[in-house]
């Protein structure tokens, strides 16, 4: 929860995402906090806008506070520390150090120590997805961090890390635990967390290049700047996610759900896009270039597509939903 003054703004029946962006477009909103007051009930989600400056957090079950980088502008938020949902006992309520952008760092375990008791180069001790993934093996060029992403150190010692695993569920969390949803600045690289269930987390400037994210349930989900490179996510769902800058060069994206998604400035350069709904999607500027799989994805109702690139020179023609302007918002 959020410690701040009064007054605030409440909303009920909204997403993560919409409350963010209702705090974006006001500009004495200084955050916001977003409360999963009941597991996987939508009328049980909570929006409370922070009108006054926010002084501190107040761990509480199923709530996260979220703080302007930059008060009065349009910017991106930032986990308050300390305001997730509590840990396992005897950690910080972050579980580890994490980077962010208001410059106050959450107390969290020793240097060099690990959470899971494993090492730190694979503290979630899962194997790299590879050639036996049926992915390339070849390293992709470096990755182009946004500025929010610039100088921030990604963690293997994140705040909800320790619950991943394959099939976890982090929308109810471990027994006798509350929703987790602190995933940023996460180094996820090669983990295998096939079928988790991750609604709301927060993965602004995560890296889950040549993850295996088969399956997983992403809804409403916070992605700023993140990284999917050469992902195993068939099947993913991102539906209403904010997915902005994000970068999915070379992902296996077969069956992706990313209807109401926000994808403006991402990349899925090479990426395998075969059965992926987009209907309603933002594409507003989005890179397409060399994408696999176009011709079979569903485009119905996506905006601005006009801005994305790649389109007009893809292979196999496009998918009929793409050719009946009635059925298709481009924008104009």
């Amino acid at each position: 929860m959020c410690g701040s003054g009064i007054p605030t703004q409440e909303h009920w029946l909204v997403s993560l995402q919409d409350c963010e962006a209702r705090c974006g477009q006001l500009q004495d909103c200084f955050g916001f906090e977003f409360s999963h007051l009941r597991s996987n009930t939508r009328g049980y989600k909570r929006c409370q806008l922070q009108m006054a400056e926010v002084t501190h957090p107040i761990p509480a079950p199923g709530s996260t506070c979220m703080i302007k980088i930059s008060p009065g502008t349009l910017p991106s938020m930032s986990m308050f520390p300390g305001s997730g949902s509590p840990g396992q006992q005897g950690t910080s309520p972050l579980g580890g150090p994490i980077a962010n952008p208001s410059g106050i760092q959450p107390t969290g375990p020793a240097a060099g120590t690990n959470s899971l008791g494993v090492p730190a180069a694979n503290p979630l001790g899962m194997q790299p997805t590879g050639a036996t993934g049926g992915l390339a093996t070849a390293a992709p060029p470096p990755r182009k961090k946004i500025a929010e992403c610039q100088g921030k150190k990604l963690t293997r010692n994140c705040g909800c890390c320790m619950f991943l695993r394959p099939g976890a569920d982090l929308s109810t969390a471990a027994a006798g635990q509350s929703a987790c949803t602190d995933l940023a600045y996460a180094d996820l690289s090669g983990v295998n967390i096939a079928g988790a269930t991750l609604e709301d987390a927060v993965l602004t400037c995560s890296n889950l290049d040549n993850a295996n994210v088969e399956g997983v349930n992403c809804i409403n989900c916070i992605g700023l700047g993140s990284s999917w490179r050469g992902a195993r996510a068939e099947g993913l769902n991102l539906q209403e996610s904010s997915m902005k800058s994000v970068d999915f060069t070379g992902a296996h994206l077969l069956n992706m759900n990313a209807e109401l998604t926000e994808f403006e400035r991402s990349t899925f350069t090479g990426a395998n896009l075969g059965g992926s709904k987009f209907v309603e999607a933002n594409l507003n500027y989005v890179d397409f270039t060399n994408a696999k799989g176009m011709h079979t994805a569903d485009f119905m109702g996506a905006t601005n597509i006009q801005t994305a690139k790649g389109i007009g020179a893809m292979s196999g023609g496009i998918g009929s939903a793409w050719s009946n302007p009635t059925m298709f918002n481009l924008g104009r």
